[in-house]
């Protein structure tokens, strides 16, 4: 049966995956991204820092509870 998934919700659940898969194209906007969601990214090279930005969304959606 189909269940119909509101536009924000859907596009949330995907979002720490698309960015983890443009870390190669998008270093850099991905690092300011982790800077401003507070990670300390200081010490990082700009990969590791982009993949952070990731993570911290994951675990966003895990805390607020997204499906």
């Amino acid at each position: 049966m189909y269940q119909p998934t509101a536009h924000g919700i859907g596009c949330g659940v995907g979002l720490p995956y698309t960015m983890a898969f443009n870390v190669p194209v998008n270093e850099d906007k991905l690092a300011l991204i982790a800077r401003a969601m507070g990670e300390k990214v200081e010490s990082l090279s700009t990969r590791e820092a982009a993949k952070k930005a990731a993570q911290a969304v994951y675990d966003l959606t895990a805390e607020v509870k997204l499906p």
